[in-house]
């Protein structure tokens, strides 16, 4: 018997993205619980930051990510490298 392939998860994230972060900046960011903390921490020290709120599915993310994803618990804040700079999400919900 074959097991039945997994129905992918939608992911609504909430992200904020930066440029280059100091390596000081980036461990003060690691014990940082919310996306608040992390928003008030950049505006503290002058970083400009975009934030959005997209949707991910597990069907197109890459799959060693969406295991991490997967694998967070509520609400907790995870950073990812991105280019030059930083992207620090949460996820809100999912499907």
């Amino acid at each position: 018997a074959t097991a039945e392939p997994q129905a992918a998860t939608t992911y609504v994230i909430d992200m904020l993205s930066t440029g280059p972060l100091s390596p000081d900046l980036q461990q003060r960011i690691k014990p940082l619980n919310t996306l608040q903390a992390v928003e008030d921490l950049l505006k503290a020290n002058s970083i400009a930051f975009s934030w959005r709120r997209f949707e991910a599915s597990t069907a197109t993310l890459n799959p060693a990510f969406a295991r991490h994803l997967a694998a967070l618990p509520p609400r907790e804040v995870f950073v990812v490298p991105q280019g030059p700079g930083w992207s620090i999400g949460v996820i809100v919900g999912s499907r």
